[in-house]
């Protein structure tokens, strides 16, 4: 189990009895080192992915925690990354990657080599729009995105198209 420690600026891994393993990561913006990290995931490889937040980017690690490589750098074209709240490897899908490129208002697809593909959404509040993305899960042939400011969740496909949409502000049912 790997748990983002954001505020500590490092990951944490325990067995599945809660028994603690390792940590990596320390503060700061050079290789392998973490500013306010939020997301993760994981390869097919068991290689690990961190949504950097407040460095712009995300960092691959291998499962001990061995800086690998990174990709983004802080700005607003295409591979270009501000505040990625979560990536997601698609396991299923050759490992390709989605990163939920928060404060650019979208979410952006990579290969698992981390070349730039594609990307969607932009800053609104209509179908297929996005106000702050903060995480994105695949289940069967579509992609969820929640959104922080929308307080909704969307649903696209697998190419990016807006398919539907649920949850709005409030607390009822």
């Amino acid at each position: 189990i790997y748990i983002v420690d954001t505020y500590n600026n490092r990951v944490q891994k325990f067995d599945t009895n809660g028994n603690f393993i390792l940590k990596f990561g320390t503060n700061g913006n050079l290789d392998g080192e973490l500013f306010t990290p939020v997301g993760i995931s994981l390869d097919s490889a068991g290689n690990i992915f961190i949504a950097d937040s407040n460095n712009s980017r995300i960092q691959k690690f291998n499962s001990s925690g061995v800086y690998i490589s990174q990709f983004g750098i802080n700005g607003s074209a295409n591979g270009e990354l501000t505040s990625p709240n979560a990536v997601f490897v698609d396991k299923l899908s050759n490992d390709d990657i989605y990163v939920a490129d928060t404060q650019n208002h979208r979410v952006q697809k990579f290969s698992s080599s981390t070349s730039y593909i594609s990307q969607f959404g932009t800053l609104g509040s209509g179908d297929g729009q996005m106000n702050q993305p903060k995480d994105i899960i695949r289940n069967g042939s579509y992609l969820y995105v929640l959104e922080d400011s929308n307080n909704r969740v969307q649903k696209f496909d697998l190419n990016g198209d807006f398919v539907s949409k649920f949850g709005s502000f409030g607390s009822s049912e």
